[in-house]
């Protein structure tokens, strides 16, 4: 494994530890960070080094995320409505991902042409 494998992986999990070191206390602040883009420039660095620098490769990854963003907020939507009305976690996780996989699919026939 590379050492620039190496490092994007250490970075996903400096990310992955941080939340959940702040979800124990201070849950909104776990969900905030959660909800950086975070993961897209990382995503995206991990495919433009990976491609060798290819702009196209990284344009169309980009739009790929863009086509992820809008079902993702619906999904956190749905979670939040869902709980708060007293749904279990595996009730409130099968609805919401059932709607965002059709958004996505729904987007995909649209903005993938």
């Amino acid at each position: 494994m590379s050492t620039l494998k190496i490092y994007q992986l250490g970075l996903a999990m400096v990310i992955l530890v941080t939340v959940a070191f702040l979800s124990e206390r201070f849950r909104g602040v776990a969900g905030i960070i959660t909800a950086m883009p975070l993961q897209i420039p990382l995503a995206m660095w991990i495919v433009y080094s990976n491609t060798g620098g290819n702009s196209q490769s990284t344009t169309e990854f980009a739009r790929g995320a863009v086509l992820g963003i809008v079902p993702t907020g619906v999904f956190c939507l749905v979670c939040w409505g869902a709980l708060s009305r007293g749904l279990t976690l595996p009730q409130v996780l099968l609805i919401a991902y059932g709607i965002w996989l059709t958004l996505v699919l729904v987007g995909y026939r649209f903005l993938m042409r």
